[in-house]
């Protein structure tokens, strides 16, 4: 069993190293670290627009008030985790020193917001309606929220296409 995490890494692999070697070539760290959070930010975006769809959409009126505050509530938690997501692939394009200029500007509007929210989330607090955790974000920030996530969805799979051509379409 390794003693440290850093026992873990290759042998080729030193820890300052920006590349490593895997057996097929050089390793992307852009594939790697953004790609695992892009996914996962992907899939909780896909799930607010279903529950918000749902909550708001044409079968809203069908539905019982216990069915109405369950969809709610499922959404309050997909948008949490999904503001939380998307605030890690943030970091993560920071801190890579990526450079696109639509999502580096989109990014300084917004990570204040992002990083409070996160702060806010691991953090025990009552907010004002009486709810543990973050405050509801409010339209306009989660309108601003959802054109970064745009934004990164469209650099993603630029960069994938580019990257990949076979897998076009």
């Amino acid at each position: 069993m390794p003693s440290s995490p850093n026992s873990r890494r290759p042998s080729n692999q030193t820890k300052s190293s920006a590349k490593v070697e895997s057996q097929s070539g050089p390793f992307d760290n852009t594939l790697a670290l953004l790609s695992g959070y892009w996914f996962t930010t992907r899939l909780l975006f896909a799930r607010v627009s279903e529950t918000r769809e749902a909550l708001w959409g044409p079968a809203s009126e069908q539905r019982t008030e216990d069915e109405t505050d369950t969809i709610g509530r499922n959404l309050r938690s997909y948008v949490q985790h999904w503001i939380l997501s998307l605030s890690a692939v943030c970091e993560c394009f920071v801190q890579l020193r990526l450079d696109d200029e639509a999502i580096v500007k989109a990014i300084d509007q917004n990570l204040p917001f992002l990083r409070a929210y996160r702060d806010s989330y691991f953090a025990f607090a009552i907010s004002e309606e009486g709810l543990f955790g973050p405050p509801w974000p409010g339209e306009a920030k989660l309108n601003a929220v959802e054109d970064l996530h745009q934004k990164f969805d469209t650099f993603f799979v630029t960069y994938f296409e580019n990257k990949y051509p076979s897998t076009r379409g």
